[in-house]
């Protein structure tokens, strides 16, 4: 019912993610506008009725695929940093280390992690 939108927008965030690695924009104001009219112009390829909750999958499944591809590289044998020891969430986001920063405590983790 939904395969091909669904390809297409696993397609478009995968994509954008190989795009996004290898020629990395020099701000956010070349990246957002991107992420933003991608998900419509999809719909208009796959020529689906424009409706908000088609908008709203549209943009679930291309940002979904892209953090998916995201997390799934920088977790993977491939990415120059992956012979580094540290927590896999630490790998995926920076969530992590802004955690750690708010404990007051980041410079003792990382000495532990340098240790280690």
């Amino acid at each position: 019912m939904h395969s091909p939108w669904l390809i297409w927008g696993v397609a478009l965030g995968l994509v954008n993610h190989f795009c996004f690695h290898k020629y990395e924009p020099s701000g956010v104001n070349v990246a957002f506008p991107l992420f933003g009219v991608q998900p419509i112009a999809l719909l208009m390829f796959v020529e689906r009725p424009f409706t908000f909750m088609g908008l709203a999958w549209s943009y679930a499944v291309f940002l979904g695929s892209l953090s998916f591809s995201i997390a799934a590289y920088r977790l993977s044998p491939f990415h120059p940093l992956a012979q580094y020891f540290g927590p896999a969430i630490g790998k995926v986001t920076k969530l992590w280390g802004f955690w750690k920063t708010s404990q007051g405590y980041k410079y003792i983790y990382h000495k532990k992690l340098h240790d280690t």
